[in-house]
């Protein structure tokens, strides 16, 4: 819709200065920029449904049924099918640890006092969960058409860091958006969305004429639909702050989002610890989320809490994030920070839980211990790993570039960024041009807050284009944490551009039917690395290679390896496909390990049994890269 992010924040802003002035004719173009939407798609549904009702109407007055009338019903169908499909999206319950009333009775009754005032609907299950964060969903039982479940999802850390005036207020906010339907709308919206895609998708997939028409309304119809709904989402943001403020008053109302910011302090650096125990102590912590209480009390000094404060004030509004900025929420809510304030931390949001609080935090505890256990594990063999990896390599005396790249990459996983990047800039200094290093040690400089790191990020990116696009992402990432918006806005704009260049390209190669396909030009070196490997099989039959003419990135070229399996006589006629192509899948996927000494090209393999088009490869000149001709039949496997 917009080339440029500057062009759209403004749309945006124009769309919000609108609402704000006209609200209720606002809400109401957004729900007939929804209404067009299911018109388009229930109206290709009609004339889809009407074309295959005439086609049988007159094939049964004619008594005649050939084949291409059964064939034009079957492809006038497929749209038909996957727009039913499409329409019942299923949207998963939220995750966390149910607790019944006879559990938690005084949490009970501080929601059903916050349901009375706000007229809210029935909570259908109230869930905790190990996040720093409460919400609410409404989920659908049947799609578009709602009758809806409602969920209250509440943090454990918010019970243990908040004062109960603040969790009502952080809880009143979430179902002030059931009150006024805003979970409704938001789910709805969610649910035309994934539809609208769902169709293009299943429809692309089959290669249909149809999502032509499709793609084209996708293309130009979602970015209008997302920007209106996106600015009434945010509304309903301002809203929700407006009914928790009618329920605990603005000011605790105000302090809540000021505590919120000065505890998720303490909340990351009790979890950044965890990243550093992980990688000594084998074995998680049997209270992971619970022992959050003792972090809580640690006393953050009056130039932490000032800085924290100071940053969020300063923080722009964002347009990737429906929620409103800091700034703007207090001023909605008229609530001044006092220049002298001093946080008062009061933790008494637990004796909610009542006599059943130990256990209920038990239960939290060992929810994030299934759901991390085998990460923490993953963490601590990983530092053991680089622990050893570099006692033998400091043994060394002389270390090659591969060595100190090594090096450098297992301090880093240890967490030492000092020594990380000692070795990368020893390595840098000899091969300024390594692409790998010019990455990592950029990202490590935009960690200490120096933009130079920039500077090595782009020589990254112009080194090897794969890596482009995470580098513009962190540089954007920068200079949004710095709200340098400028700079910001203009890597976001360059994000996007190659993003869409970088689709392109990942399609057109990965799809080597549609590709022009030339004689390969690997050396005899690489041609007898993969002749090599595949003598070890002897059911391989033959091997082909072409290279792919590709239009996007053409310094950077694309290889294609096709392996044709021995399937037998009954094979040939389709009997035991299966365990021609799951053999095929084995023997590729013991191949991949080449492809990591191949840093100069891209190489794609895939089993030429039973794919269309494999006689396309057939006719390139020297495309037969292995044959052997004692290859064994492949047995039917016993399943």
């Amino acid at each position: 819709m917009y080339k440029r992010i500057k062009d759209y924040k403004n749309y945006l802003r124009k769309l919000e200065a609108y609402a704000s002035k006209h609200p209720k004719l606002y809400n109401f173009n957004v729900y007939m920029l929804a209404a067009f939407g299911v018109t388009f798609v229930l109206g290709f549904f009609i004339l889809f449904l009407g074309l295959i009702g005439a086609l049988i109407f007159l094939s049964t007055k004619s008594h005649h049924l050939n084949v291409g009338v059964i064939k034009l019903i079957i492809f006038l169908g497929i749209p038909l099918v996957i727009i039913i499909k499409s329409s019942f999206v299923k949207m998963g319950e939220p995750y966390g640890v149910e607790i019944k009333r006879e559990e938690a009775p005084m949490l009970f009754d501080m929601i059903d006092e916050i349901r009375d005032q706000l007229k809210t609907p029935k909570i259908s299950k109230i869930l905790i969960d190990y996040t720093y964060n409460a919400s609410v969903s409404q989920i659908p039982r049947l799609g578009l058409l709602g009758f809806n479940k409602n969920y209250l999802v509440i943090g454990l850390p918010f019970l243990l860091c908040m004062s109960k005036d603040r969790l009502k207020s952080i809880i009143a906010h979430e179902m002030g958006h059931i009150s006024k339907r805003h979970g409704f709308i938001t789910t709805q919206i969610y649910i035309l969305r994934n539809t609208w895609n769902n169709i293009v998708y299943f429809l692309e997939q089959e290669n249909h004429v149809s999502s032509f028409v499709f793609r084209f309304f996708l293309d130009k119809f979602l970015p209008f639909f997302n920007s209106y709904s996106f600015i009434l989402m945010r509304k309903h943001e301002y809203e929700a702050d407006k009914l928790a403020a009618e329920v605990v008053g603005e000011k605790i109302t105000g302090e809540t989002f000021i505590y919120g910011s000065l505890y998720y302090r303490l909340y990351n650096d009790h979890f950044n610890n965890f990243s550093k125990i992980a990688k000594t102590e084998r074995k998680p912590p049997q209270n992971p989320i619970s022992s959050l209480s003792e972090s809580f009390k640690n006393e953050l000094s009056n130039q932490e809490i000032f800085e924290i404060i100071n940053h969020q004030l300063k923080e722009e509004i964002t347009y990737e994030d429906v929620h409103p900025s800091f700034k703007d929420r207090l001023d909605a809510l008229n609530y001044k920070i006092d220049r002298d304030f001093k946080p008062v931390f009061n933790r008494s949001s637990l004796d909610l839980l009542g006599k059943d609080a130990k256990a209920i935090c038990k239960r939290i505890d060992e929810y994030w211990l299934s759901f991390n256990k085998d990460y923490w594990n993953s963490l601590y063999k990983s530092a053991k790993v680089s622990e050893k990896q570099i006692a033998t390599l400091e043994s060394k005396e002389n270390l090659t570039e591969d060595n100190m790249i090594d090096q450098g990459f297992h301090f880093l996983n240890l967490g030492d960024k000092e020594k990380a990047m000692e070795c990368f800039e020893k390595v840098l200094k000899d091969n300024p041009d390594n692409h790998e290093v010019n990455f990592e040690y950029g990202l490590l400089l935009l960690s200490k807050e120096k933009d130079e790191g920039v500077k090595y990020l782009k020589k990254a990116a112009e080194l090897k284009y794969q890596c482009k696009l995470e580098a513009l992402s962190h540089i954007y990432s920068y200079y949004k944490s710095k709200n340098d918006e400028e700079n910001a806005d203009y890597y976001y704009d360059k994000y996007t551009e190659f993003s869409n260049i970088y689709q392109q390209s990942e399609v057109e190669r990965s799809q080597w039917q549609n590709t022009k396909l030339l004689q390969h030009d690997l050396s005899l070196k690489e041609i007898d690395m993969y002749v090599d490997h595949l003598k070890n099989y002897e059911d391989i039959e033959k091997a082909y290679l072409v290279k792919g003419s590709v239009k996007h990135f053409p310094d950077y070229p694309c290889y294609y390896l096709a392996i044709e399996l021995k399937c037998g006589l009954m094979n040939k006629i389709n009997q035991d496909y299966e365990t021609c192509q799951d053999r095929c899948n084995q023997i590729l996927a013991e191949f991949a390990h080449l492809k990591e000494i191949v840093k100069t090209y891209d190489l794609f393999y895939f089993p030429l049994n039973y794919t269309p088009g494999g006689g396309k490869i057939k006719k390139i000149a020297n495309s037969l890269l292995y044959q052997n001709k004692h290859a064994k039949t492949t047995k039917k496997v016993k399943r």
